[in-house]
């Protein structure tokens, strides 16, 4: 099976496939870009996200800052997850390769039943 390692993102009429999920938010949604190294903003606490219209065909989405790192943040930890889960995988695949050795050579002999005398 083919592995892509690509992210796909889309939102409305735009989609971008890009190598990593930063790549792909910043080409449907510019202006995300953050500097290296830039901390993500803390967040306040009681602070109200503001409320906004439905976008229009014409209109771009902004996405805050926070959301953007909660994503990012959730992106990062599903990339470890698949990899424990890979992890876990090869040593199952490696166990049941030892498993089907220990029967391979194992010797197995087939003895027909005898009845037994009443």
């Amino acid at each position: 099976i083919p592995e892509l390692k690509r992210v796909i993102v889309s939102y409305e009429d735009s989609i971008a496939m890009e190598r990593t999920l930063d790549e792909a938010l910043e080409k449907i949604f510019t202006g995300l870009a953050r500097e290296p190294g830039e901390e993500p903003a803390p967040q306040v606490a009681g602070a109200q996200a503001p409320v906004l219209s439905a976008p229009g065909k014409e209109q771009k989405l902004v996405l805050s800052k926070f959301d953007y790192d909660k994503i990012r943040h959730t992106y990062r930890k599903v990339l470890k997850s698949q990899e424990q889960l890979d992890q876990s995988m090869a040593r199952y695949r490696k166990e049941l390769k030892d498993l089907g050795e220990i029967l391979e050579e194992s010797p197995v002999s087939l003895q027909a039943e005898v009845p037994s005398a009443p």
